[in-house]
């Protein structure tokens, strides 16, 4: 097995396939979204993706630097780790 390069930098292009991988989604084109993962995976870039991606939403929503923002990400991470307990255990 290789250990993926884990620069936390994405690159242009990388950023490029967040930015398609988000309008893809909001889109429900799923196809584009595989084709974007397959992409990245081939080229080593899988990684980084999930870098840009988590690059692009924090930009979205304004976290650097924003501690209400960041709390209310807070409290929607425990929201849905609440609901994924439940889902779990058969009470949603």
């Amino acid at each position: 097995m290789t250990t993926p390069e884990l620069d936390p930098n994405p690159t242009p292009g990388d950023r490029m396939r967040a930015g398609m991988a988000v309008r893809a989604w909001v889109q429900d084109d799923h196809r584009m979204i595989g084709y974007l993962s397959a992409q990245a995976t081939e080229e080593h870039r899988g990684y980084h993706l999930l870098a840009a991606l988590c690059a692009q939403i924090a930009d979205m929503l304004k976290l650097r630097g924003n501690d209400e923002a960041m709390e209310r990400l807070d409290r929607a991470i425990a929201r849905y780790a609440e609901d994924e307990r439940r889902r779990l255990e058969g009470n949603a």
